[in-house]
């Protein structure tokens, strides 16, 4: 389960489409440690052909964490 963040954290609902570098200023090193932490936080399992460029927008982000592997039940 995924648990939510405090409100005043949260992106508006529009921000999901927008994209992560040239929009929101989120560059490859900045994606790695995202998901690095994300994977972490919500211990899901990574495969090595895993490429970050695969994951534009938070949209992406957030489907990829919804349909990921986790490694513990």
């Amino acid at each position: 389960m995924i648990r939510r963040p405090p409100r005043s954290t949260l992106f508006p609902y529009t921000t999901l489409f927008r994209s992560l570098e040239a929009d929101l200023g989120i560059d490859s090193i900045k994606k790695a440690q995202l998901f690095g932490e994300l994977a972490n936080e919500f211990d899901i399992q990574t495969s090595e052909d895993l490429s970050l460029d695969d994951f534009p927008t938070l949209r992406d982000v957030k489907a990829f964490l919804e349909a990921a592997p986790q490694t513990t039940a």
